[in-house]
């Protein structure tokens, strides 16, 4: 079986209730907040994204469905490596705004929760507003779709 990762966001009006549900009520673990930027490639099929953060540092290929319902990513991910990171993505970067042009640039302040194989994402986006995001990954295809 191949990895599954299932997910849905949604605007948050109340990202503090959130909070405290995942950590009094769920028993997720806090991993910390965590500041990012996203820019988006103009692509013909699916999305392409450069991700370069606090945390994460890669290249994004992902296909899903434009609709509000949870749904399953088909993800290729890119990581850059420890050493090379800040001048191999700035480089990468350049390459691909002037390839492909940019569609949209997204700032984000990222409060990550785990529990079990599920994570959360209560994020902050600049100019957008507050968002949660939900996703389920099964690495090894043992937990199932459902």
């Amino acid at each position: 079986m191949k990895p599954t990762n299932i997910g849905i966001k949604a605007r948050c009006s109340n990202p503090e209730e959130i909070t405290d549900i995942l950590f009094c009520e769920v028993g997720a673990t806090d991993i910390g907040i965590y500041s990012q930027k996203e820019t988006f490639f103009t692509v013909q099929h699916g999305r392409l994204k450069l991700v370069k953060g606090d945390l994460e540092n890669c290249l994004v290929y992902y296909e899903k469905e434009n609709n509000t319902l949870p749904k399953q990513s088909n993800v290729i991910i890119y990581k850059a490596t420890c050493r090379t990171k800040f001048r191999t993505l700035s480089l990468l970067e350049d390459m691909l705004i002037n390839a492909l042009g940019v569609r949209a640039i997204i700032e984000i302040e990222r409060e990550i929760y785990v529990f079990k194989n599920l994570k959360f994402h209560l994020d902050k986006v600049k100019d957008l507003g507050n968002f949660v995001e939900i996703q389920a990954k099964d690495k090894y295809g043992s937990v199932g779709e459902e």
